[in-house]
C-alpha cells in the first residue's frame, strides 16, 4: 500500500477540515490560531449565552431532588441586567440598570444555571487585573433550531434588544459597551429535524454573519464577535444521528475553519439527567468555565485553545493521528470517562464495516497510534455508545484529553475543576 506522509505545516494562514459532505467529515490539512487579538478599549464587555435550553440551564423537571443554581455570589465585578441574566424570564419588560451577576431559578422552575456566571468567572480568574467589567445575559430559547434562532425570529430580536438595552444603560452611565463573544450551546433540535451537516454549518455561519452585521451599528465596534461553541454530545437520540452526528461535526468544522468560531468544549465527559439531554447545574457551570477560558484565550491571547486532529498518516494497517494539544501530553483518562472500548476510537473499512483494533496508544505526547487488523478507510472518535444515552458512562464518548488541568484549575478551593481539554467528536477519511 502506498505510504501517506504527514502534510507539511502551512504557516498560520489556512484552516483544517472542509467538512462539506455528510460522509466525508475531516480532511487532512493545517489549522491556524484564530483571529487577531482584540484591543479591549471598552468599559463593559458583553458575553451572551445563546442557543437552546442548555444555554439557559434547562432540565429542572428531570431532577428528583431540589433544583437550585450554583453561582449565587458574584466573586468579581461582573454584571447582568437588573431583571436577571435570563431575559426569557421577563419577556415584555426592559432592564433599567445593571446588577451583580448571579444565577436564579426561572419563575416556573424549569431553568437554572446559565452559561453566564461560569464564563465570566473563569475569564476574570484568568485575566487578573483588567480595565473593564464583564456584562452577561442569556438570550436563548429552548427547543429551537438554528433557523428558529436566526435573524427574523423573535429570539434573534430579543438577542438584539438585550444588547441594545445594555448599550443604552452603559451610555446613561457615561460608559462604553461592546460585545466580546457569544456562547452558543445548541444542536438537539436540529438532530430532531434531521438537519444535514452542510445545512447546519451554513445556517450557523449565517447566524454569526448576521450578528456581526447587526451588532456593529449598535455598539460602534470594529472587532468581530466570535461564537464559542459547546459541541453537542448527545447525538444518540436516534439511529441516524448515532452513526452520523451531523451537528457535532458541523460545529467542529466551523470551529476549526472559520475565524469567528472556536470550540469551548465537548460535553460527553459530564453526567446527563434522565432525559439524556440536559446537564446537572454544577456541570453547566463547569461547561461555562471552558467558554470563559476559550474567550480569554481568543480575545486576549489571539489563539484557539482546543484539541484537534492536525495531521494523519496511514501506513499499512497502522493509523497515526497527530493532534494539536494545548497542554501536552495527551492522556487516556478512564477515571473520568468510562472506556467505551479503544478509548473511543472506531475504525471502518471502505464499505463501512467495523475493523478490529489491536492496540491504541499515545506517542510523544501528541500522537495517537492505532494498530488495526486490516486496512482501514475511516477513523472516528466518540461516535459510539448506547442508543438514547448520553454522558461519560454510557453515551457517545472518548477518553482522550490533554494535561491542561494540571495547571489550570477552575475556581480553586471550591469547584476545583481540572480544566483539561477533551478531544471533540470527529471523523477522518484516511
Amino acid at each position: 500500500m502506498k505510504r501517506r506522509n504527514f502534510l507539511t505545516d502551512v504557516a498560520l494562514t489556512s484552516f483544517l477540515l472542509a467538512c462539506n459532505k455528510r460522509d466525508v467529515l475531516l480532511k487532512q490539512s493545517s489549522v491556524q490560531s484564530a483571529t487577531k487579538k482584540l484591543t479591549i478599549n471598552t468599559d463593559y464587555l458583553h458575553f451572551n449565552s445563546y442557543g437552546q435550553s442548555l444555554a439557559l440551564g434547562g432540565g429542572g423537571k428531570f431532577y428528583d431532588g431540589p433544583f437550585n443554581v450554583v453561582s449565587t455570589v458574584q466573586k468579581y465585578d461582573s454584571v447582568m441586567p437588573n431583571l436577571g441574566a435570563r431575559s426569557v424570564d421577563y419577556s415584555g419588560q426592559t432592564a433599567t440598570d445593571f446588577a451583580p451577576l448571579v444565577e436564579t431559578v426561572s419563575p416556573k422552575g424549569g431553568q437554572g444555571e446559565t452559561m453566564c456566571s461560569g464564563t465570566c468567572e473563569m475569564f476574570c480568574q484568568m485575566m487578573g487585573t483588567k480595565t473593564f467589567q464583564l456584562h452577561a445575559a442569556a438570550s436563548g430559547k429552548g427547543a429551537q433550531s438554528v433557523l428558529e434562532l436566526s435573524k427574523g425570529s423573535p429570539y434573534y430580536q430579543r438577542l438584539m434588544k438585550d444588547i441594545q438595552t445594555a448599550k443604552n444603560i452603559a451610555g446613561e452611565k457615561g460608559k462604553t459597551f461592546s460585545v466580546g463573544a457569544i456562547g452558543f450551546t445548541h444542536g438537539e433540535k436540529d438532530y430532531r429535524d434531521n438537519t444535514s451537516q452542510d445545512d447546519y454549518r451554513l445556517q450557523l455561519e449565517q447566524l454569526n454573519t448576521d450578528v456581526n452585521s447587526d451588532v456593529a451599528p449598535i455598539t460602534q465596534q470594529s472587532s468581530k464577535i466570535p461564537f464559542i461553541v459547546g459541541q453537542a454530545s448527545s447525538q444518540n437520540r436516534d439511529a441516524d444521528s448515532k452513526i452520523d452526528p451531523t451537528v457535532a461535526l458541523a460545529q467542529l468544522d466551523l470551529c476549526i475553519n472559520h475565524p469567528n468560531f472556536t470550540l469551548g468544549t465537548p460535553m460527553y465527559m459530564f453526567d446527563y439527567l434522565s432525559d439524556n439531554t440536559h446537564l446537572y447545574q454544577e456541570d453547566y457551570r463547569i461547561v461555562a468555565s471552558y467558554y470563559g477560558y476559550a474567550m480569554k484565550k481568543l480575545l486576549i491571547d489571539g489563539v484557539k485553545n482546543f484539541i484537534y486532529p492536525k495531521r494523519h498518516q496511514l501506513d499499512g494497517n497502522t493509523i497515526r493521528i497527530r493532534f494539536n494539544v494545548p497542554a501536552e501530553p495527551l492522556v487516556f483518562d478512564t477515571e473520568r470517562v468510562f472506556d467505551p472500548g479503544h478509548f473511543g476510537f472506531v475504525v471502518r473499512d471502505a464499505i463501512g464495516n467495523e475493523i478490529t483494533i489491536n492496540k491504541v496508544d499515545i506517542h510523544q505526547g501528541n500522537t495517537v497510534r492505532i494498530d488495526c487488523a486490516s486496512v482501514p478507510s475511516t477513523v472516528s472518535y466518540a461516535i459510539n455508545g448506547e442508543y438514547k444515552k448520553a454522558g461519560r458512562q454510557n453515551g457517545p464518548r472518548g477518553c482522550l484529553r490533554d494535561s491542561q488541568g494540571d495547571t489550570i484549575i477552575f475556581d480553586p478551593g471550591v469547584t476545583n475543576w481540572k480544566s483539561h481539554n477533551w478531544t471533540p467528536i470527529f471523523k477522518l477519511d484516511l
